[in-house]
Parts: structure tokens; C-alpha cells; sequence
């Protein structure tokens, strides 16, 4: 029997609720829809960092980021860290990687056999800065953190909805090269977008289609209610404190929507290819995101922070057998779990050195075997350099922030997490456990040491890397100038 092919869809930056088949009131997404009711939807998936390339290293390589170095956007991965594209090409795949992967370095495969399109923007060189001038325009100065990325927001264009659309165009050719090849080598392929990642901006159908459906917000500062002393200090940092205007909302809020629509429509276009093709009924598509975007949850816009919008990811893995098709998973999983998953279905060795797991119990609905319990880490050097842990299990959260107050939540009776039980006696016990847990071979000290190093050399680096800027190892994607611009909204 032919070995069946693998599909990988990975988006940047959705929030696991806003899309319809996690019943949002509002987002449309019928191409994830159909999907998930192909395939078991998991409600509580989690990223290990709540930043793009923490994040995929962790993913790509099935280690914690502690484990893997990988603790910053401008932090490699060591090119002798074998990934689970390695081990699928090695078992006899042809790998193949369109898109966004966020890979920095010289090596910009990390596995991967194809590489069809480059990253958004070029990233081997990210130490000595971003080059987003040359994909975003006028709009590079909208980090979806900032209060600048707020207000510049609404219908429009931007170069990341450009980059989109080329990866979507690689990726059906290839599927098409397959398609007429007949060949019987089974294929790994990952696509890698960059929506709905901020700018907030959108094209006008996708933003018409919300604008009047979204209600006004209450934007006081009053509705937050006590916050955590570092949710404070970084809403100061990144510049959305005191809260933007109830309109500036909306339309960040608007946009938002319809950057998701973009992204449904890349989804759908990749399905139909697949069930056009000749391996429709032998490939896993899977679905995902690197994290989620808290779109003015808490006061918080962006990522980088333990609150379920920020943390959470949508995940939807649909396989051949269509088992626990329309079902959905309430187990704890990360995103450093899929590729062990991947490498057992397809009956591949695990990845060396890779301490994630496998969950295909639990799309063989033997959910009692998987341990339910999920890690992530989260520091920020030039935001905040102080190391956090989270630890999940069951629906009890803990973050562990270093030389703050704890926080716990229980997600399932406090799903808005509202509700800090970190100072609630009747939880001493369960706090004394879980943050034993998360000091279990991690040295919040020795951590915040490692980042204060690694930080100092990668300025160093990137001081180097200006004075003499390496070519780029994979081709520009793009033809310059890109259209980047927001149309006024009507009154």
C-alpha cells in the first residue's frame, strides 16, 4: 500500500476561537469548516513560545526552546539540530517547504529537500534587522503591539497579503508537478503564510463584510479591571496603554476578520487541489498557527504573553481514515507534539534528540494514554528579558513569571481567565505542585543568564552583519514595489 502523503498548513498569528468551526459569532471560515468536519479539531492546542520563531523551532525540532536555544525571532536553529523534515526525508519523503518558516541562518532547509519560496521578509540575516521596508512599504511601522500598528488599520493591501497569495500559487503548482508525475513517493509539504498576522490590514471585500457586524467596545481602562504587573508593564512598553478608542478597535477588530478570511480562501484553494488529485483519499492535511493574536484581550494586542489568546492555536488534523471526523479533542497538545505525531503515523522513527510525543492515541480516540500536560516559555529581549514558564494540565494553568507573583487560572470555569487563583489558600497545594513542575529541569536564573548572553551576541553579530551584508542563501519571492496602503473608511 502506497504510504500516504502528508499536508501541513500553518498560518501566523490566529486566534484559536475566530474561526466558525470553533463557533465564532461572527468569522466565516468555510474552508477550515469543512476541514475540521474531516478531521478531529483540538480546543485546547497550545504554541510552546508565543513567538513566530521560537515557536516553529520548537515545532520543527520537537524540543523546548530551552532545549533547542531558540529564545528570540534572530536565534538560529543549530544546523546540526536534526528537525522532522530530516526524518521524513530520510525515510524516503520528498520534503518540501513553501513559505514562511521563519528560518535564520545559512541553512534555510533545516530538512527540507524543496524549498519553493523564500521567507517574509528574507530572514538568514535577521540579527542585523528586519527588512520589512522592502515587503510592507508605508506600513512598516504597524507592529500590531504598538499604537501606531492600531490606528493604521483597515481596508487595503498589504505585501504580506501579496506574499500569501504567491505561496498559494507555489504550493498548487507543486501539487500540480505531483499530479501529472504519477510519481509513487510520498511527499511531506508545508506551507507556511503570514496571516493573519498584523498589519491590521485587509482587502476591502473581506473588511465590508464585518465592518458593520462588530460592535463598539468598551475601551476604558476601567474594564480591564487589576492587572498583573507584567501585563502592565509591557502594555506601557509596546505602547497600547492607556486603550485606544472604540472605533480604532473596531477597525483593528474588522480587519482582523477579514485578514482570517484571506487565509481561509489559501486553506481552500490547497483542499480543492488535493481533492482534485490522484492522492485525495491517501494524504493528512493538518492545520494550524504559530500562535495567536489577543486582539485587545486584557488590553493586549499581538502575542508574547500565557492568556489563552496569545497561547492558543487552532489545530484541525484530518487523516485518510477520516477517524473522529467532526470530533473535537479537549486534551492539553502543543505544536512541538505534531511532528512526533506525523513521524508515527507514517511509521517513522522518532527524530533524535526530539523530547515531544506522539498524541495519535488521541486521534485513535484512546485519549486515557496521552499525559494531557503542556510547556511553554516566553522572554522578550529590548521588551522583557526575565524568563516565564507555563505549565497546562487538565484545565488548571500556571505561568511562573521570575521575580513576579505566579498566576493560575482554570481555564474550563474561567475561560476569560479573569479569575486569578494564585492567592487562594484552597489551591496551596496544587500551586506548590505545578510550580514544581515548571522548575523541573529549568533554572529560571540560569535562563535569564543564557538569554542575557545570547542577546549580547547576537548584537554583535548583526553590528558585523551591517557592515557587510552576506547574499541572501534562497531568491527573493517578490517583485518590488509591492501595494501597501489602507483606504479611508467611509463616513
Amino acid at each position: 500500500m502506497a504510504r500516504e502523503n502528508i499536508v501541513l498548513i500553518m498560518s501566523d498569528q490566529h486566534h484559536k476561537h475566530m474561526l466558525s468551526a470553533a463557533g465564532h459569532p461572527i468569522v466565516k471560515t468555510p474552508a477550515m469548516d469543512k476541514l475540521a468536519s474531516r478531521g478531529l479539531s483540538f480546543s485546547n492546542a497550545h504554541c510552546n513560545f508565543p513567538l513566530c520563531g521560537p515557536s516553529r523551532a520548537a515545532f520543527m525540532t520537537g524540543r523546548h526552546p530551552h532545549e533547542n536555544g531558540v529564545l528570540t525571532n534572530d536565534a538560529e536553529i543549530p544546523c546540526d539540530m536534526p528537525t522532522f523534515a530530516h526524518s521524513f526525508h530520510v525515510a524516503g519523503y520528498e520534503t518540501v517547504l513553501s513559505g514562511r518558516m521563519h528560518f535564520v541562518g545559512l541553512d534555510q532547509r533545516h530538512g527540507f529537500e524543496k524549498r519553493l519560496i523564500g521567507d517574509c521578509p528574507e530572514s538568514a540575516f535577521i540579527a542585523a534587522g528586519w527588512q520589512l521596508k522592502q515587503v510592507l512599504g508605508d506600513l512598516t511601522d504597524t507592529p500590531g503591539m504598538s499604537l501606531t500598528g492600531l490606528k493604521k488599520s483597515g481596508p487595503g493591501n498589504s505585501g504580506y497579503l501579496d506574499y500569501d497569495k504567491a505561496v498559494t500559487k507555489a504550493t498548487l503548482n507543486y501539487l500540480e508537478e505531483r499530479q501529472q508525475s504519477n510519481s509513487d513517493q510520498p511527499f511531506l509539504l508545508v506551507a507556511g503564510y503570514v496571516m493573519p498576522h498584523c498589519p491590521f490590514v485587509c482587502e476591502p471585500d473581506d473588511f465590508y463584510q464585518y465592518y458593520d457586524q462588530v460592535p463598539l467596545r468598551d475601551s476604558s481602562e476601567e474594564s480591564l479591571g487589576e492587572q498583573h504587573p507584567f501585563y502592565q508593564q509591557l502594555r506601557k512598553q509596546f505602547g497600547s496603554s492607556p486603550m485606544p478608542d472604540a472605533e480604532i478597535f473596531r477597525r483593528v477588530e474588522t480587519a482582523y476578520y477579514g485578514m482570517v478570511n484571506h487565509m481561509d480562501r489559501q486553506v481552500s484553494a490547497i483542499m480543492d487541489a488535493i481533492d482534485n488529485s490522484n492522492y485525495a483519499d491517501n494524504t493528512t492535511i493538518i492545520y494550524t498557527s504559530d500562535h495567536g493574536e489577543q486582539l485587545g484581550e486584557h488590553g493586549m494586542w499581538w502575542k508574547s504573553t500565557f492568556m489563552e489568546g496569545s497561547i492558543g492555536v487552532p489545530l484541525i488534523v484530518s487523516t485518510p481514515d477520516k477517524k473522529r471526523a467532526g470530533e473535537t479533542s479537549k486534551s492539553n497538545v502543543s505544536l512541538m507534539d505534531i511532528g512526533p505525531t506525523l513521524l508515527d503515523l507514517a511509521d517513522i522513527a522518532p527524530t533524535p534528540g526530539a523530547t515531544a510525543e506522539s498524541f495519535k492515541c488521541i486521534l485513535d480516540a484512546d485519549e486515557s494514554q496521552w499525559h494531557d500536560e503542556v510547556f511553554a516559555e516566553n522572554c522578550f529581549p529590548g521588551f522583557f528579558s526575565s524568563p516565564q514558564r507555563m505549565y497546562r494540565k487538565g484545565p488548571w494553568k500556571y505561568s511562573y513569571f521570575h521575580e513576579m507573583p505566579a498566576q493560575l487560572f482554570n481555564i474550563d470555569d474561567d475561560p476569560h481567565e479573569k479569575n486569578d487563583l494564585a492567592n487562594d489558600p484552597v489551591q496551596a497545594e496544587r500551586i506548590k505542585t505545578m510550580q514544581a513542575r515548571v522548575l523541573e529541569n529549568w533554572d529560571p536564573v540560569a535562563e535569564a543568564e543564557a538569554i542575557k548572553l545570547r542577546n549580547e551576541e547576537l548584537q554583535l553579530i548583526g553590528q558585523s552583519q551591517k557592515l557587510a551584508m552576506p547574499p541572501e542563501p534562497d531568491p527573493l519571492w517578490f517583485e518590488s514595489p509591492l501595494e501597501n496602503y489602507i483606504d479611508e473608511i467611509p463616513s
